[in-house]
């Protein structure tokens, strides 16, 4: 058995009346690094993503996760098992402040979240809010409602919240999408540290510059199926890849 193996999944369909949106997907996600999941529009990758985080209930097959099959677990569950994730569009509480939305992330399940509207809070839970909120260098924004800060700070947020209590492995869905470069720079410089603490990455994105900066490996959806998974650097030079989706100037990304 390898022990370095994190999740497989073993034919995974999933249709959507009679639309088949995942077709026998077989993948493997090992322990460590930034894993991204890439492929043109309709590729199946929203809804990979949404079947193995319980969103979706799969049609057929089935999701091990550190050799348990997870694949009738529910999204909590998983969640108690170390899987998490961000969505592509902003979930956050937008007229709640910034340790407002922490807070209610380190206390989902507790048994202290009255205490929240009654503002009582045990110490520790007040001191782990404040090293994420310095952690995300906004000491000063602390008290700010969400919805008053910019795109790439509420991305920051939500990827922070995901980690709030480490998971073992976290998806990020487009989490760079309708970003500035500076705030694009900021998410990656993010998602690296979130690797370097130890936490698998599994990230689909659109932008290309984002994905080689960040994959050590990279999985190609096409069509439900997987077209290519492989590194960086096979990934560019695949002739199949660079024909539906990649675009024959990939060298240059």
């Amino acid at each position: 058995m390898n022990e370095s193996l994190l999740l497989k999944t073993d034919r995974l369909s999933k249709t959507f009346k009679g639309m088949q949106a995942l077709s026998d997907v077989n993948l493997s996600i090992d322990d460590g690094g930034v894993v991204s999941i890439i492929g043109p529009n309709g590729a199946g990758k929203s809804t990979l993503i949404n079947v193995l985080t319980g969103l979706l209930r799969p049609n057929g097959g089935r999701i091990i996760f550190k050799g348990k099959n997870i694949t009738k677990l529910s999204i909590q569950k998983r969640v108690k098992y170390g899987i998490n994730r961000s969505f592509q569009i902003n979930s956050l509480f937008n007229t709640m402040t910034v340790k407002e939305n922490i807070l209610l992330s380190l206390l989902n399940g507790e048994l202290h979240f009255k205490g929240f509207f009654a503002n009582k809070l045990p110490a520790e839970i007040e001191y782990t809010a404040k090293e994420l909120i310095d952690d995300l260098n906004m000491a000063d924004k602390m008290n700010v409602e969400v919805d008053k800060l910019s795109h790439g700070e509420q991305r920051l947020i939500e990827i922070t919240l995901a980690i709030a209590k480490p998971p073992r492995l976290l998806f990020l869905d487009e989490p760079t999408s309708g970003l500035s470069s500076g705030e694009r720079d900021m998410v990656i410089n993010k998602i690296k540290k979130i690797a370097d603490a130890g936490t698998t990455v599994v990230l689909v994105e659109h932008n290309m510059d984002v994905v080689f900066s960040l994959a050590r490996r990279i999985i190609v959806l096409h069509r439900g199926r997987i077209l290519a998974d492989d590194t960086p650097s096979n990934i560019k030079q695949n002739p199949e890849v660079k024909k539906v989706y990649l675009g024959e100037d990939v060298n240059d990304a």
